[in-house]
């Protein structure tokens, strides 16, 4: 689970190099399609580095498929690319795709929404993180002194506001033994 900071927003990791000519082999952070294309600048980050530095690059080339493959402008050899791996690959908020439909969202969009109960419109806390667990997206809310999981479906969060920065959530029923 990754919480975002800034407009930087992690799309990815580069754990290893890829051939020869400086490449780097890519896994989106994402289950769905990555917005990463080519000219697109982009900031790595050095994996478990303490230190929030990033350094920028321009990505020459991308190919994507069974395994995705990173080229960046002025990486051309294995060596360049062993001193940048492993490491985290984020892009700027402002270069993903506009979404036209108000249905759809951007998971870093909804860290730090506000959360509220779908039935009693009482305050619970904040969304503070996301991650998928191999079938779905689920959101990390922190509520009301508790860390509570839920998967991202309709179900559980039927209204999202954007433009206010809040959710309604429906909590589940816990039944006892």
């Amino acid at each position: 689970m990754k919480s975002q900071s800034n407009s930087l927003i992690l799309v990815g990791y580069c754990p290893y190099p890829h051939g020869i000519q400086g490449a780097l082999s890519f896994f989106p952070a994402s289950k769905e399609d990555s917005i990463l294309t080519s000219g697109m600048e982009i900031f790595l980050k050095k994996s478990k580095e303490a230190v929030e530095n990033y350094q920028r690059y321009e990505i020459k080339k991308i190919t994507k498929g069974n395994k995705w493959i990173i080229y960046l402008d002025g990486q051309d050899n294995r060596n360049a690319a062993d001193l940048l791996t492993p490491c985290e690959v984020y892009c700027e908020r402002t270069a993903f795709p506009v979404l036209n439909n108000k249905n759809q969202y951007y998971l870093a969009d909804l860290i730090g929404l506000r959360v509220y109960s779908y039935d009693t419109g009482e305050v619970l806390g904040r969304c503070t993180g996301h991650y998928h667990n191999g079938a779905q997206y689920v959101l990390v809310l922190e509520l009301q002194n508790e860390t509570v999981e839920l998967p991202f479906i309709d179900y559980f969060f039927p209204e999202i506001d954007l433009t206010n920065g809040e959710m309604r959530v429906r909590r589940p029923e816990v039944v006892s033994e």
